[in-house]
């Protein structure tokens, strides 16, 4: 963490505090092109035209919403250690440790058609950066299936770096990172991680197990480490079809979701087949990621 001064006009000095971020960049596919199919100004005289504007609009706006209002799930200040917790019963060393690690602090911001969640990654004695982590990559490992379900996909990138907030804006190297991995490398619908997260993890998970806090890092770095795995071309993804987060996600697969996704990604395939050869590739590698991740499929039997 360093912290950079500057001197305004008026003599005060005033800081930003460059620290390392973790972000996570989520884009709703297809939007931009549904927005660019508004860009006219029918007259008003022209109520056939004028219907049809508006409609398109409701439309896409209502993408948005919807995926801003399952977003909002994920982000904010939060403890789940308050009220009637069963946490209470626990000995105060272990209640202060069990505070720490319940308690998240993730920040949104809307994007037109995406969206940016973020938390710093600089421990404190209220929280720990972990828990706030893992309500990141379960937050975008949900929002990829509900997407998919609903026939909106979107693409993603996660990684670390460093950066400086303010004024409610994150600033930095973190942002872009994260931003390229969305726009540059992930290709098709999915959501990569970059290799700087994917070590941070590491790390974290062989952290010495020696104080009960130093075993729970470890267990819970280990675990969201398992979130994470390689794609066929080598790039790290988050894997929300795999065993681990096909437990964690247990109700969403058991209400059929993983299947909607699936018959949604088959129908687009074959839609794409004669018309984009470029998409059909795409909806291709989805639709192979999919026939290629058994945890799912498992459990949709078991709940059919």
């Amino acid at each position: 963490m360093t912290t950079l001064t500057e001197e305004t006009p008026d003599g005060v000095t005033s800081g930003w505090i460059l620290q390392r971020w973790a972000v996570c960049f989520l884009d709703i596919l297809g939007q931009a092109e549904a927005f660019l199919k508004t860009d006219y100004l029918p007259e008003s005289s022209n109520t056939e035209a004028m219907t049809q504007l508006v409609a398109e609009v409701q439309a896409s706006l209502g993408t948005v919403h919807n995926f801003y209002r399952l977003s909002e799930q994920f982000a904010g200040v939060s403890s789940e250690f308050s009220g009637g917790s069963p946490l209470r019963e626990l000995p105060p060393e272990l209640q202060r440790t069990a505070r720490k690690f319940t308690s998240r602090a993730v920040h949104h911001i809307p994007w037109s058609d995406g969206i940016v969640f973020y938390t710093s990654l600089r421990p404190d004695d209220e929280k720990h950066p972990l828990a706030s982590l893992e309500q990141i990559l379960v937050g975008a490992a949900t929002l990829a299936l509900q997407q998919l379900a609903a026939g909106k996909p979107i693409r993603g990138g996660i990684d670390i770096g460093t950066g400086i907030r303010a004024e409610g804006q994150l600033f930095g190297a973190a942002v872009v990172k994260a931003y390229r991995l969305e726009s540059k490398r992930a290709g098709y619908p999915r959501i990569l991680v970059g290799s700087d997260l994917v070590k941070h993890l590491d790390a974290m998970a062989s952290t010495p197990r020696r104080s009960p806090e130093e075993k729970l890092i470890a267990s819970m770095a280990g675990d969201l480490r398992r979130l994470l795995r390689r794609d066929s071309d080598a790039e790290w993804i988050l894997d929300y079809l795999g065993e681990y987060a096909s437990n964690l996600l247990g109700p969403l697969f058991e209400a059929g979701l993983a299947d909607q996704a699936y018959a949604f990604v088959r129908t687009s395939r074959e839609h794409w087949r004669p018309r984009d050869e470029r998409l059909f590739e795409r909806y291709s590698q989805l639709q192979r990621y999919f026939d290629a991740s058994a945890a799912w499929q498992s459990r949709s039997a078991r709940a059919t």
